[in-house]
């Protein structure tokens, strides 16, 4: 007789497959290949026996309310109970390869660099919909990477947006901040596979060469000719893996490098955008080789990303559209690794009325500010429908 606390693992050739059978009859069955990732498939239920269906994600925003919100997994976190403590360990609750991960995961994921405004709020908004919409979970992570910019008083800040805006999570808080290993993990997994190389040209190096005066979203592509060869490229990576000095991007006895993810030049990077729709990229064209590790011997953002999506399983990233190249850089990173990279969807941007999209600096539209004046999130939110209506929509356009 099958004990229904423990799945029936087979293995079989390359495959393993685990049975998992609950006294409700539903039967899924994970089929794992040893090199290639994780495939499901889930067995119904008989006709007989009936279930609640799970809704599917809506393009139209409802605000959550605490009295008809869809079931969650785990207890809503309360800000007393999520206050950051930097010291603590941060524990994913639910590993990715656990039998018992939802069909759908997504995430917050504030930088606390700045206050949040209400462009930040409606994107959170969108991905806990989505979430909940499937039936799924949403976790929150703290990308707190640049210690000199990153202020416990904005975590703080956004813990209390989050409880202003009635927007739960699933588990405990990841702090970017305490996952260097992880990073240093894979910085080493892309040396080893002569995806990166160091550099010790800056952004502003960049910037003046190609006569850019700022960055867009999209940014200077790096120059070429400034690549090492794939021959000076393996030889420096191979010096560096036999030699004596610690196996890490930074060392007291190199110059200050930044350490680039060579792309595979006029490769095509398309995905379907489930706000966006299709997107294409071609590699050395809309972007160039890109940073993965910084010179202040912090992990840059295309790389950590990647490490935290891939290690809290994350389904389907929620965010601004003016990460849509980000995603392009981001896939390359997924396949360097050997990750499945998630769905997408990424919202239209929150203008003002002059057409500049909103900006933490700038303090545009705070959150603080509006919560301090007593308006509710929904009379917010409604406010900006309604601007953004009479200026032609979203974005102000």
């Amino acid at each position: 007789m099958l004990n229904w606390a423990r799945p029936l693992i087979i293995h079989h050739s390359q495959l393993t497959f685990t049975i998992h059978i609950n006294p409700f009859a539903l039967c899924v069955i994970t089929a794992r290949y040893l090199t290639a990732g994780t495939i499901s498939s889930t067995f119904h239920l008989p006709p007989s026996i009936s279930r609640p269906k799970a809704s599917t994600p809506s393009s139209i925003f409802h605000l959550p309310s605490s009295g008809h919100r869809p079931p969650v997994r785990r207890p809503k976190k309360s800000l007393a109970s999520t206050h950051p403590i930097r010291n603590a360990a941060s524990v994913d609750p639910l590993p990715p390869n656990s039998p018992n991960v939802p069909t759908y995961r997504g995430r917050l994921a504030p930088s606390p660099t700045g206050l949040l405004h209400l462009g930040h709020a409606r994107t959170f908004l969108r991905a806990w919909q989505r979430a909940r919409a499937a039936n799924g979970e949403i976790v929150l992570r703290i990308e707190d990477l640049d210690p000199a910019r990153s202020k416990d008083e904005f975590v703080t800040a956004c813990l209390e947006d989050l409880a202003w805006m009635n927007l739960d999570w699933d588990g405990d808080i990841l702090y970017q901040s305490q996952r260097r290993p992880a990073y240093l993990d894979a910085w080493r997994n892309l040396l080893e596979g002569g995806h990166i190389y160091g550099c010790t040209r800056s952004r502003r190096d960049v910037r003046e060469a190609v006569g850019a005066p700022h960055e867009d979203a999209r940014g200077p592509v790096f120059p070429i000719e400034w690549r090492p060869t794939p021959e000076q490229q393996v030889d420096a990576a191979r010096a560096l893996l036999d030699s004596d000095q610690p196996h890490e991007p930074a060392s007291p006895t190199r110059p200050a490098t930044n350490w680039r993810f060579r792309v595979p030049e006029g490769q095509v990077i398309a995905f379907d955008d489930a706000t966006a729709g299709p997107q294409s990229f071609i590699a050395g064209d809309d972007f160039g080789d890109f940073l993965i590790w910084r010179r202040d011997d912090l992990p840059a953002y295309e790389l950590a990303v990647v490490v935290d999506d891939a290690f809290q399983g994350i389904t389907e990233v929620v965010r601004g559209a003016d990460l849509l190249v980000s995603t392009a850089r981001q896939i390359l990173v997924y396949q360097a690794l050997g990750h499945q990279p998630p769905a997408w969807c990424h919202e239209p941007l929150v203008r003002d009325p002059t057409g500049r999209r909103l900006s933490k600096r700038a303090g545009d539209l705070g959150l603080r500010e509006i919560r301090a004046e007593g308006t509710s999130f929904e009379a917010a939110l409604a406010s900006l429908t309604s601007n953004e209506k009479e200026n032609g929509g979203p974005g102000g356009t």
